[in-house]
């Protein structure tokens, strides 16, 4: 390598300077260089700390090098120098990596690290260098810290290079020495330890022995789990071993340390303790004791090694002993029973064998079995014999025995099943089972068979003519669903030829609306069902129009087999008788609804006449100025408007459209309630008896609906009973009746007479809405209508049981309520005083002007800021408005918009707006359950305007509970 700024002071143009002062040859280098060439440019222009840097290094006698700037400009020292090599003086000022291109990725990344504010320190690191012509291995033990500018930001790199290579090659050698000498310790320690864990791991247990005491010196881990891990190194036999010390083992290890002979024992038993803290437990040993002798001859202990025979003795004692109980159990057997060893050797058979072949006892061990075979028999029963041994599989074959009573052959089915240790045969157990009875019978089996292979053929034949004509549908279907074959019948019906057909999927000829009832048919045969019971669906005629078939079909293997049947005209006569009857049924309903017509108009009328004749009376008195007699009419105005709302609250429960106010109940305690009532209503003619179960269920539902239909199940009863009688009022847990919609746990009521009961006809239209066997104007037929329509919406059932002259059982059920019943505490308040905070405000949302203006009087006597709206849009208008309003009064059905709508409206922008709904009518069966959030209550009319006013009192009350319970919390929480 050359470079620009190699000194030639033999040149008139060398450049000088009197900087830097010093430094050796390579001060003399830095002053004599052109620098103006180089990417740091003349001295003069350096930063101070490049310059103050120079002087450090320069006058250091370690070798020190700066890199200076990204591309690492080199200046460095004498003794850096040296390191250098060849390369100085050519990379004196000139880019690190150029210098030094063999390490460049090192020298990146040390310069990368170090102007980042990091330094870097390397012991002994090895590089390939190129600093004399040649790669050679060099060891650099290096320090880089960064050099700061004027700013104090790294901008250089100081570099402190130390060559190691000497030092590191001798150090390797006198390691490369070292590790020798500690291979040949360690291969000397291994086979020293070598011996030691073979004698800890030898299968069998061993132990060392020291002088006449018997002295534990070692012992393996063998001799540990049999004597159960004891402490014994150091201790005598008798101290460490004394069950051992009182049976014969010490008297043999006296007589072995003293003859110096050694002794061998077999199947040796010793009492051991072989669990810690255990019992003795007795074992079986092979064992030797061996004497040892030192240099003189002199015996200084004995060496112990043995095996523990025990389960190998347990073994054999077992497997003989299992040998008796199989040769016991097949000579009980009425059969042949043989034995055999691994190899397939006979060497026993039991007397049975003997008693039917008449062979000596013996006689047939080892291959002599073979001469009671057939001879024709013989070579298929050895070979399938030897292909049964080299498998380690089970023998089965037939062949012919000689039974000697019979002076014949006979043929026997032939068994043997391995009896194995793991994957070793240890014997085979054989069985000859005599089938010649068995044979003969299917020689006769056979030409039966062909017998009725004839047969066969004919049936099949007549099932041929069958299928061509047959006048049903007849049709084989993969269980992929596709035709694989189809009789003449579907052209004649269809119109569909053969080929059109096959090949196809079966369900593009059925009628969409028929499809769902037809994949669920098929999958009853590919699930295995031998045969579907007939079902009807449409199939699709060539010419596009649908016709009406019933289908019974088998399945067979991967195929179903079909026949179908038309059955269009049928269907089409029941589809006009359906209208015939549907025609009679709304006949009956209109002549139903003229008797409710009369009956309702009687009733209705009657109410009317008592509320207007009340009215005119009290208005005729008070213009008379006798105020004082009007409260008797106006009493009677206010009962027959009541009757009026309790006979419109049976119309919308037969109708199922009352609004229920659903709470938890106790039945027995309303039923207890009710008693006296009860017993007042029925007369002292008829005697109550009150059966309530101790642990009648809880149920949710309206407390007023349970009540009135109580009280119509006991009149009805009592007017069952004109003469008297007895009526039980029983409640009782139980199930629902199972099917799909009332599953569950219902509470059942029951009311049971003993008066005259129900025919039939009657028990059957008893729940028919109008139905009523009392005369006109006496009844409207809607009482067990109510009823039946409230347990409907309660989610519950009712149901009749009568006989005439046994009485009737009415039983209505009501789902079981898991909760808690409610406190007190949420009762409504029968309290008459009423304060209102000053400010408020409520809205009234009411499309009847009446109610409107009656509703707005009352609250604004009361002392509430009221605010009126006549229809759902402005009513939203005021509350989308800046207007503060505390609760809105509404109804539920309003023009343009409904009460509800008006509300979730308002409650995105007023979170907590209070809202009591009104209403006389509601298409949501179970408003109170579901419909009503927080802030919500709701209120059905008709009501009186003291019951409104105490609503709304509660609802404040409540608001401001719950304003004291969050401030409470917050509180606590803080």
């Amino acid at each position: 390598m050359s470079s620009a700024f190699t000194p030639d002071v033999a040149k008139a143009d060398v450049v000088t300077t009197r900087w830097p002062q010093g430094g050796g040859h390579c001060g003399t280098l830095i002053r004599h260089m052109d620098w103006s060439k180089s990417a740091l440019g003349i001295p003069q222009s350096w930063p101070q700390t490049l310059k103050f840097a120079t002087d450090i290094i320069l006058g250091s006698p370690a070798p020190y090098a700066i890199l200076w700037g990204p591309r690492g400009v080199l200046i460095y020292n004498d003794a850096y120098s040296e390191i250098a090599g060849a390369k100085h003086p050519a990379c004196m000022g000139v880019s690190v990596f150029d210098a030094w291109p063999e390490v460049n990725d090192f020298n990146h990344d040390v310069v990368n690290t170090v102007l980042a504010g990091q330094t870097l320190s390397l012991v002994d690191q090895q590089f390939l260098l190129h600093r004399n012509g040649a790669a050679e291995p060099v060891f650099l033990t290096l320090d880089y810290s960064p050099i700061p500018d004027s700013d104090g930001k790294p901008a250089g790199v100081l570099a402190l290079v130390y060559e190691t290579t000497r030092r590191v090659v001798l150090e390797e050698a006198f390691i490369a020495e070292q590790a020798a000498t500690k291979a040949l310790n360690r291969r000397l320690a291994a086979e020293r330890d070598g011996l030691k864990e073979m004698f800890q791991q030898a299968p069998g247990f061993m132990c060392m022995l020291r002088g006449p005491q018997h002295i534990f010196e070692m012992t393996n881990a063998s001799y540990e789990r049999l004597i159960g891990h004891r402490a014994v190194i150091g201790k005598p036999l008798a101290a460490a071993l004394p069950e051992l010390a009182d049976q014969h083992f010490a008297r043999l290890l006296d007589t072995v340390y003293k003859s110096g002979e050694a002794y061998v024992g077999r199947k040796i038993k010793a009492m051991l303790q072989v669990t810690r803290d255990a019992p003795l437990e007795e074992r079986f040993v092979d064992f030797v004791y061996q004497p040892v002798k030192d240099a003189d001859g002199e015996v200084t202990g004995i060496f112990v090694e043995g095996v523990d025979v025990t389960e190998h003795i347990r073994a054999v004692t077992a497997e003989q002993e299992n040998e008796e109980q199989f040769r016991s159990l097949a000579e009980a057997v009425p059969m042949q029973v043989w034995a055999a060893d691994a190899e397939g050797s006979l060497y026993w058979f039991n007397a049975r064998v003997y008693a039917d072949t008449g062979a000596e006892p013996g006689a047939l061990n080892g291959a002599n079995w073979g001469q009671v075979l057939h001879p024709d028999d013989l070579p298929t029963a050895t070979e399938t014999w030897a292909r049964a041994l080299k498998d380690g599989e089970r023998y089965e074959t037939e062949f012919r025995i000689w039974n000697n009573e019979r002076q014949s052959f006979r043929w026997h089915l032939v068994r043997a099943q391995p009896v194995c240790a793991g994957d070793r045969v240890l014997r085979w157990i054989g069985t000859n089972t005599d089938i010649q009875d068995q044979k003969l019978a299917a020689r006769e089996l056979s030409a039966l068979n062909a017998t009725l292979e004839e047969r066969v053929a004919e049936r099949t034949a007549e099932l041929d003519r069958l299928w061509r004509l047959s006048g049903d549908l007849i049709v084989v279907v993969g269980f992929d669903d596709e035709i694989k074959s189809t009789n003449p019948a579907w052209k004649s019906l269809l119109d569909w030829d053969a080929d059109q057909l096959i090949g196809q999927h079966f369900m593009d000829f059925v009628h969409p609306d028929d499809v769902e009832l037809t994949l669920l048919e098929a999958k009853k045969n590919t699930s295995g069902i031998v045969r579907t019971t007939p079902f009807e669906n449409r199939y699709r005629h060539r010419d596009g129009s649908y016709r009406w078939i019933s289908w019974t079909s088998v399945p067979d293997g991967r195929v179903v087999h079909g026949v179908g049947r038309d059955v269009t005209a049928e269907r089409e006569a029941e589809d006009a008788l359906r209208q015939s009857e549907a025609a009679l049924r709304q006949s009956q309903k209109m002549e139903a609804v003229g008797q409710l017509t009369g009956g309702i108009a009687h009733d209705f009328n009657n109410l009317l006449q008592g509320i207007v004749g009340s009215i005119e009376l009290s208005r005729k008195l008070i213009s008379l100025g006798r105020v004082a007699e009007t409260e008797k009419f106006i009493n009677s105005a206010m009962n027959s408007a009541q009757r009026a709302a309790a006979l419109t609250h049976r119309l919308l429960a037969f109708s199922r459209r009352q609004p229920l106010d659903p709470k938890p109940l106790q039945i027995n305690q309303l039923v207890l309630s009710m008693e006296d009532m009860l017993r007042r209503t029925v007369g002292v003619l008829i005697e109550i008896e009150l059966d309530l179960s101790t642990d009648a269920w809880i149920t949710k539902c309206d407390a007023n609906q349970v009540e009135s239909a109580i009280l119509n199940l006991v009149i009805n009863s009592r007017d069952a009973m004109p003469h008297g009688g007895r009526i039980s009022i029983r409640t009782s847990n139980g199930n629902g009746p199972g099917d799909q919609s009332l599953k569950g746990e219902f509470l059942c009521i029951a009311v049971v007479d003993n008066g005259c009961g129900m025919p039939a006809d009657v028990l059957a239209r008893a729940f028919d809405p109008f139905f009523t066997t009392k005369p006109t104007g006496q009844g409207t037929g809607l009482g067990l209508s109510m009823i039946y329509g409230f347990a409907q919406q309660s989610n519950g059932f009712a149901k009749i049981t009568s006989e005439v002259g046994n009485g009737a059982m009415v039983e209505l059920f009501l789902p079981r309520y898991l909760g808690a019943l409610e406190s007190d505490e949420t009762q409504e308040s029968a309290s008459s005083d009423h304060h209102v905070v000053a400010g408020t405000t409520i809205l009234v949302i009411e499309d009847d002007s009446v109610v409107r203006d009656l509703a707005v009087r009352v609250l604004s006597d009361l002392g509430y800021n009221v605010i009126e709206a006549a229809d759902g849009p402005s009513g939203l208008k005021i509350l989308e408005s800046d207007k503060r309003i505390h609760l809105v009064l509404t109804d539920i059905g309003l023009p343009g918009l409904n009460g509800r709508q008006v509300v979730d409206a308002a409650r995105i922008k007023r979170h907590d707006l209070m809202v009591l709904f009104m209403t006389g009518y509601a298409e949501n069966a179970a408003l109170a359950d579901g419909f009503l959030e927080r802030g919500m209550q709701m209120i059905t009319k008709p009501f009186s305007m003291e019951k409104l006013t105490g609503r709304i009192r509660d609802m404040f009350d409540e608001r401001e509970r719950e304003i004291t319970r969050d401030r409470l919390l917050r509180s606590i929480t803080w």
